[in-house]
């Protein structure tokens, strides 16, 4: 077996346990709740990034048109 695919299952094995043990802990749990609500974009905010993600994708579009002929 290569080593990659070792070290790609052990990172998976390591990232499922991770979020079984912060999901484990309701304390912990609301707390990380809380800080994702409190670092979501809302309102303005969240126009402006999806429109700055719309024009890096429209960019990148156009690159790839450009460059690949």
């Amino acid at each position: 077996m290569r080593t990659t695919y070792i070290i790609l299952g052990l990172a998976t094995l390591s990232i499922v346990i991770g979020l079984y043990m912060t999901t484990s802990n309701p304390d912990h749990a609301g707390e990380l709740a809380r800080a994702q609500r409190d670092a979501a974009f809302s309102g303005a905010g969240r126009e402006t990034a999806l429109i700055v993600l719309a024009l890096g994708l429209a960019g990148l579009i156009g690159y790839l048109t450009m460059t690949r002929r």
